[in-house]
């Protein structure tokens, strides 16, 4: 009798962990404003992670809605790695046929613009592709910045490998790129958080 019981009020265990979450997860110790809006947040987006994962269970998408959305992610995923195979071409180009003066600013102002305006397409992208869960729209965000990144390194040390002298050859260009992109960082914090706000 008693294990037919627990058979019949068990709590399935995402809707237990959904429970938990809302009745144990508040730290009362935490008082100052920022702090509460921040934990409040947290505990907002942890909510909708579980919130997620328990709709994603039940529902069930039909064959043609389950289709059109793998057909929308590889879409998505294309575009990605076409921008960033874009990308790589333009920077192995710059760092290859650029020759003197305008050689020394050039790669390291295509690599920074790259930097900083690739990961907007990918969240735009990301937006089109309307993910449930927060989580997994921050890994393949993640992702595909981790791959324009590697990639753009792999092709300027295949660039800077190649010189005979490269070990000052890479610092000076080393050098050049901190330089450049603290400046783009400058001009997005300035035009992109400040202007924006």
């Amino acid at each position: 009798m008693s294990k037919s019981f627990g058979q019949s009020f068990r709590i399935d265990k995402s809707k237990g962990l959904l429970a938990i979450k809302v009745f144990s997860s508040w730290d009362f110790k935490v008082i100052k404003k920022s702090s509460v809006r921040l934990q409040r947040a947290n505990i907002g987006t942890q909510l909708k992670e579980l919130v997620a994962e328990v709709n994603r269970q039940e529902q069930k998408f039909p064959v043609l809605q389950r289709l059109f959305r793998l057909f929308i992610h590889m879409l998505a995923w294309i575009m990605c790695l076409g921008s960033t195979l874009a990308c790589v071409l333009a920077v192995y180009y710059f760092s290859e046929h650029m020759h003197g003066e305008a050689s020394l600013l050039a790669v390291p102002v295509v690599v920074s613009s790259i930097n900083l305006l690739l990961p907007g397409f990918f969240n735009v992208v990301a937006w089109m592709e309307k993910y449930d869960s927060p989580s997994m729209l921050n890994y393949i965000s993640i992702s595909r910045n981790l791959l324009l990144k590697v990639s753009v390194l792999g092709v300027l040390c295949y660039h800077w490998l190649g010189r005979v002298c490269w070990e000052s050859f890479v610092g000076q260009e080393l050098y050049r790129f901190l330089l450049m992109d603290f400046i783009f960082m400058l001009l997005d914090t300035f035009f992109g958080e400040f202007l924006w706000r």
